[in-house]
């Protein structure tokens, strides 16, 4: 898979790029907030081995063969959300989530996203149900016994895999998916075009391989 630029200082760059069949005019518009010579290696390793998650383009790409597709950029962003509206944009006017035009899974981008107000909104809900003397347990402590068998409850408990992904972003421990280490599951989600919550299971599912906490 060729990349199409004139200026490889470019490729250190973050924006929405393109991925084109050359025989058939398919595309896949995509984004990357850390650079586009990161994302097009993710794309190309996990094409060539057969392992990439949008399977119609896997399909494609393993029928028309590596030298049929073309990686360009289409635009140099600054911010994540400029770059995540002119993605939204050319996936709309090119019309790639069609089967027929291109090999977008979604017409939407970033669906499972929450905006920041909105997720400020929750946060304050939350607070005002739970918090002060609307939780049940306001104004009271436990004892040192309770608290000794709490403690010895824990004691020799293993964390389940859900705990360790929750754990792994509270943390920022780093993640290996198909081969590629990302410094959290956010970034991960993101570089991959899929929700975190949705890569919090697959991570913790001992029956998806490639998906593992480093």
């Amino acid at each position: 898979m060729v990349i199409n630029v004139t200026d490889l200082e470019i490729l250190k760059k973050k924006g929405v790029y393109q991925i084109r069949n050359l025989v058939n005019s398919k595309v896949y518009i995509g984004s990357t907030v850390t650079s586009f010579i990161y994302r097009w290696r993710q794309h190309h390793s996990k094409l060539k081995i057969g392992k990439h998650e949008n399977l119609h383009l896997q399909s494609s790409y393993t029928k028309y063969g590596d030298s049929n597709f073309e990686y360009t950029i289409l635009y140099v962003g600054t911010s994540l959300e400029d770059i995540r509206t002119k993605e939204q944009e050319l996936i709309t006017s090119l019309v790639s989530c069609n089967p027929d035009k291109g090999y977008n899974l979604d017409s939407i981008v970033d669906r499972h996203i929450r905006s920041e107000e909105t997720k400020r909104k929750i946060s304050a809900s939350r607070r005002g149900k739970w918090g002060g003397a609307s939780n049940g347990f306001y104004g009271r402590t436990h004892s040192e016994e309770i608290r000794n068998r709490i403690r010895q409850a824990h004691l020799g408990r293993k964390a389940s895999d859900t705990t360790k992904a929750k754990m792994a972003e509270k943390k920022k421990i780093m993640v290996r998916i198909n081969g590629v280490t990302y410094p959290s599951i956010k970034e991960a989600a993101q570089e991959l075009g899929m929700s975190k919550a949705t890569l919090c299971r697959w991570v913790k599912d001992r029956r998806r391989i490639g998906y593992e906490v480093v």
